[in-house]
């Protein structure tokens, strides 16, 4: 892209209202965010390696930041197909510096050595058991809400009213 297309792509992320929330009450969203657009611009430049700890890094900030991968195959398949052997072991490296990383983290954290897959497999387990039909969360947000908002979405329990359209 233009040098100027760039400069307005990131213009409308800095000052999009939904970033200034998220950041200004430390939700995980930013920081997923951060890493998987790195590790996006990293594909582009064809950094596989560093891809690949990127969007391990944004995985293990919020487990949504593995979603980019297949978008990274995808575009792969579609447009690029080059250096296949490369992008092949820097997929499956993802997943060897997640489960490093995770492990890493969390014995710098908390002093103990955890066994990083059955982690991954409580946390999945867990994220497949938040449903409308298992919850009785008074804020619950359907999804197609995001999308078509009838209403200002707030942000309770927090002591400050925060408020994104």
């Amino acid at each position: 892209m233009s040098h100027r297309a760039n400069v307005f792509a990131t213009f409308l992320f800095a000052l999009d209202n939904m970033v200034f929330v998220h950041a200004s009450l430390a939700w995980l969203d930013i920081y997923m965010l951060t890493f998987m657009f790195a590790g996006l611009l990293l594909y582009l430049h064809e950094a596989y390696s560093l891809m690949g700890i990127a969007f391990a890094l944004s995985a293990l900030c919020k487990l949504s930041g593995g979603l980019a991968i297949p978008v990274v195959c995808l575009h792969w398949v579609v447009a690029r197909r080059s250096k296949p052997k490369q992008l092949i072991i820097s997929l499956v490296a993802i997943g060897l510096f997640f489960l490093l990383f995770m492990t890493l983290f969390e014995f710098f954290i908390q002093g103990i050595i955890i066994d990083a897959v059955q982690r991954t497999t409580d946390m999945l387990r867990l994220t497949a058991s938040m449903t409308f039909a298992a919850s009785s969360w008074f804020s619950a947000v359907r999804p197609w809400v995001w999308l078509i908002p009838h209403k200002i979405f707030t942000y309770s329990g927090i002591s400050i009213q925060y408020l994104s359209l």
